[in-house]
Order: C-alpha cells, then structure tokens, then sequence
C-alpha cells in the first residue's frame, strides 16, 4: 500500500505574527490539499510532520503523546495542530492510516533555520561578536535527521496506526537531552575561531 510522506511546511516560528495567513495556509490548507489529494487518488497512509511546539512551554521533560495541549502561543504550533486534527479527521472518516511525528529541532545536513545557523552566520560576519535572542535560557532538544529518519520508519513499518483505535497514532521524536542557548555557545563543535561571548 502506497504511503505519502507530508514533511513540507513553513516552519519560521519566529516570524509568524509578520505574516499570520503564512502558517494557515502553508501547513494547515496545505495538509487539507494533500489529504483531498490523497482521497482522490486512493492513497490511504500518511506520515505526517508536526511538532513537539504543540505543548507549548510543558513542564515536563520528555513530554508524553498524551500530555495535554496548554494555549498555543504561536501561529506555527496551532497549524501543525490544526494539520493533526485534520489528519485524525480523515483517518476516522475515510479510512485512512495516520502517522503523526511531532518533532524536536532537527539538525544535521540542508538544515535551514534555528539558532545553532543563526549563530553560525553571525560569527561569520564578526567572530567577536554574537547576538542572542531572549536571555539566553530558552531550552533546545535536537534529533540529528538520520536518527529522525530511522524513528519514523520504524514506527510505520510496525504498522501500528492500522491497529490503533481511530487509525491514527501519535509519537514524539526527540531525546531526552536538552541545552539552554547560552550552552550551546561553548559546544566544542563550533570551530576556534567561532567561539564568542554573548
């Protein structure tokens, strides 16, 4: 049976409230358009990309599926959670086969965006100087792609949404490590002439 992988999405939450339409159309009428899609061909799996943004600032750390939803405080996380509701919809509906991967920061090769490139493009331009946004005490768990990869296919590959009460199964992708981002600008990756003070 055929299975439609659904990774796109616009996933700058820092500039959300620029452009509010940007998220609802990009990621919740996108994932609408890919489901409508799906139906019309006879394309009954999908493996769908959110976000571990879902649960907002949580309490506790790693945060299980069933963890309840706070108020969403950014138009990101309330599309990736718009996008579930609609692919929760579609499998009870239609019959389909859902796969929901709420993510942490993904890192490793093409990455695009986040703080670890924002530093790393900064330095570029002045090595004595590096803006932090915040203070510096946010808290950041990342996933190398790869171990992202593998933990996807090993969930579909068990075939558990097929089997789960409303065709649809949740899980989250992380670890259970995390670094504010005054850690991150000690980290021995970066190289000598990298490292700044904030």
């Amino acid at each position: 049976m055929i299975l439609f992988f659904h990774l796109a999405a616009n996933a700058d939450v820092r500039f959300g409230l620029e452009h509010p339409s940007k998220d609802l159309q990009q990621n919740t009428i996108a994932t609408f358009n890919v489901l409508e899609a799906m139906r019309a061909n006879s394309i009954r799996r999908i493996a769908f990309s959110s976000t571990g943004s879902v649960y907002g600032e949580t309490a506790v750390i790693p945060t299980p599926e069933d963890a309840p939803f706070p108020i969403q405080t950014s138009l990101y996380a309330a599309s990736k959670l718009a996008g579930e509701g609609l692919v929760q919809a579609y499998c009870e509906g239609f019959g389909f086969e859902g796969y929901i991967f709420r993510f942490v920061s993904i890192l490793g090769e093409r990455y695009t965006h986040g703080h670890v490139l924002d530093f790393y493009r900064q330095l570029l331009h002045n090595r004595a100087r590096l803006t932090v946004l915040g203070d510096g005490t946010q808290r950041k768990s990342y996933l190398y792609i790869q171990d992202c990869i593998s933990a996807m296919l090993h969930g579909i590959l068990n075939g558990t949404a097929a089997s789960a009460k409303h065709r649809s199964i949740v899980y989250n992708l992380g670890t259970n490590e995390y670094c504010t981002v005054k850690d991150s600008i000690s980290w021995d990756l970066w190289p000598p002439w990298c490292r700044a003070e904030a």
